[in-house]
């Protein structure tokens, strides 16, 4: 069983997922997305989980300060360099004024062409990226949809949106997953990652033993993916 739980520890408001069940210790770990998860024996009161998370406030907070930040330095790396990062090859950014709009791809170079202001050039290729997130996550959700295939997933709808500390989400009753679009400037294998992750959620929709099981079944060098993000 796992509930969503709120604390307020010295002005700071805490939001956690308990998860009880049989075990000895209390454990508590930040997930990828920067979020905090409770694992306690159901037979432990409330009042001493509150104690165990107010001693470890200060880990609670720089842990999550230190994920955050993987998002922030992703996110300005992205929007201040003038280099476009798709998957695993790179481009130089290159704007054009010309009498026509458009996006070209020579060589390692992406031409961008405006016709009146330089700002034209984001405006189209945020709109281009956004196309390009939806092309690519589609397809590899087809790759690791069919692999899956012996669960009876329903094929499910894709939203793509910049987030700031989520990579990814899914909402299984309406079959919808949400991935961010800054998983685009990423290695594709991370993001085959997200997406197997969140897929197997419609088959576990916790972070059990099993759940992760279903993971490594499907691919079992999942934890060398989930390192890389910290390498960048």
């Amino acid at each position: 069983m796992i509930e969503t739980k709120q604390i307020v520890i010295d002005g700071y408001k805490i939001t956690y997922q308990l998860e009880k069940k049989k075990m000895k210790n209390m454990v508590m770990r930040i997930q990828e997305d920067g979020s905090l998860k409770v694992s306690a024996n159901p037979y432990i009161p409330q009042h001493k989980i509150d104690s165990f998370l107010q001693e470890r406030l200060s880990w609670i907070l720089a842990k999550q300060e230190k994920q955050h930040a993987i998002f922030d330095r992703i996110f300005t790396t992205i929007e201040k360099n003038r280099d476009l990062y798709l998957f695993d090859e790179a481009y130089t950014i290159i704007c054009v004024q010309s009498n026509k709009k458009g996006i070209q791809f020579l060589d390692k170079n992406v031409y961008v062409y405006y016709v009146n202001d330089k700002a034209e050039c984001d405006t189209q290729l945020h709109k281009w990226i956004r196309q390009e997130c939806e092309k690519r996550f589609t397809s590899v959700i087809h790759e690791f949809d069919h692999m899956l295939q012996d669960y009876r997933i329903s094929f499910p709808t894709l939203k793509v949106r910049k987030m700031k500390s989520r990579w990814g989400s899914c909402a299984t009753r309406s079959n919808l997953i949400t991935l961010n679009t800054n998983l685009l400037h990423l290695p594709k294998s991370f993001c085959e990652y997200v997406v197997l992750h969140e897929l197997a959620h419609f088959v576990q929709p916790n972070h059990s033993k099993h759940f992760y099981q279903i993971i490594e079944n499907y691919m079992p060098d999942y934890k060398v993916r989930t390192k890389l993000i910290n390498q960048l």
